[in-house]
């Protein structure tokens, strides 16, 4: 960095933050719902299928409340790891090569509206 070039904040990339109550509380309700309609699919199966393969259905219903509680109880562990700082300038340098030119263009105003002739 040379000496007319002023520090630049640090950048934090919010991929590691962690997600909403009510988003997080709505996804493992799903997954809970998920799990529990296979399971009473695997009993329907289970009265409706004549066939040695029902006692497999009949396995299925009764472990999937044990995955489904542990995947309902899953916690999201984004929020546990360290924010680490993003540094912009070396992601675009990383995004546009050294070896070509800067892009130029002109800035066009948009044409103004009634509230800003009103003022």
């Amino acid at each position: 960095m040379s000496s007319n070039e002023s520090p630049t904040p640090a950048v934090h990339t919010v991929t590691t933050a962690p997600r909403s109550l009510a988003e997080d509380q709505a996804m493992r309700t799903k997954r809970y719902l998920v799990s529990m309609s296979i399971r009473t699919l695997c009993f329907v199966l289970l009265v409706v299928v004549d066939h040695p393969v029902r006692w497999l259905f009949l396995v299925a219903a009764a472990v999937l409340p044990y995955f489904a509680v542990v995947l309902a109880n899953a916690v999201d562990h984004r929020s546990e790891t360290e924010m680490t700082p993003l540094d912009h300038r070396r992601s675009l340098r990383a995004a546009t090569p050294a070896d070509r030119e800067p892009l130029e263009g002109r800035v066009i105003e948009a044409p103004p509206t009634q509230r800003d002739q009103h003022v």
